[in-house]
């Protein structure tokens, strides 16, 4: 039994992903912001800038990534769809 992987999951993984990377763009500085007036002193500035650098890497990613997963839906469907033509001539 093979598993093929479907642009109807394909496109529905990429609309949750850009969405969520939207809104994690959008939630990130207020995070930032919090984490930076709630006081972190010494050991803690450590912290928060490692958290800082992952949220902003994350929020840089997630987006870009949705939408090239909803592109790969769309030539997935495109291939499926040509296949269907070329197999029933």
């Amino acid at each position: 039994m093979t598993k093929q992987l479907r642009p109807s999951v394909v496109l529905r993984w990429g609309i949750a992903t850009a969405v969520g990377g939207s809104l994690f763009v959008i939630v990130t500085p207020m995070v930032i912001d919090w984490m930076f007036f709630s006081g972190a002193t010494g050991d803690w500035r450590s912290v928060q800038a490692v958290v800082e650098v992952v949220l902003r890497t994350v929020a840089s990613v997630l987006a870009p990534l949705g939408a090239a997963l909803i592109a790969a839906a769309v030539v997935m469907t495109y291939i499926e769809q040509r296949e269907r033509i070329t197999d029933g001539h």
